[in-house]
């Protein structure tokens, strides 16, 4: 199941982000699995990682994925907010609408408000907010 497709505003070693994560979800580091590639994971980690660069404002993104069952597990906004505190970064996180160009942005601080992202960036895979 996926839980959240986090894009955060910097950079997070491999090591943080697995003590983070596991920290937040409940889970121990050695639960966490984190990749470039899904491809290439193993059979089945408890939580699994999926870490792509991008250009533009947002260039760290994550698909955490759990598999069986994990009670009282975060939401993607419960989630991208604890990152968002947690790391000391903003984080972009989808608004559940059709408008692909409408997105919630998440401060450091765990406020959340509306914002646009550039549509011709988001055409060239960059997340860069317009409003």
């Amino acid at each position: 199941m996926q839980l959240a497709d986090i894009f955060l505003s910097g950079d997070v070693s491999e090591a943080e982000l697995i003590t983070t994560i596991a920290g937040l979800i409940g889970r121990t580091k050695e639960a966490v699995f984190v990749t470039s590639d899904i491809a290439n994971a193993p059979a089945s980690p408890p939580v699994l990682v999926e870490v792509q660069n991008r250009p533009g404002g947002f260039p760290m993104q994550l698909s955490i994925y759990l598999r069986g069952q994990h009670p009282g597990a975060p939401t993607e906004v419960d989630l991208a907010v604890a990152l968002a505190r947690a790391l000391d970064l903003r984080a972009l996180i989808g608004d559940d609408t059709v408008n692909p160009y409408a997105w919630k942005l998440v401060e450091r601080d765990g406020t959340i408000q509306p914002v646009s992202v550039d549509p011709d960036g988001l055409d060239r895979g960059e997340l860069r907010i317009t409003t």
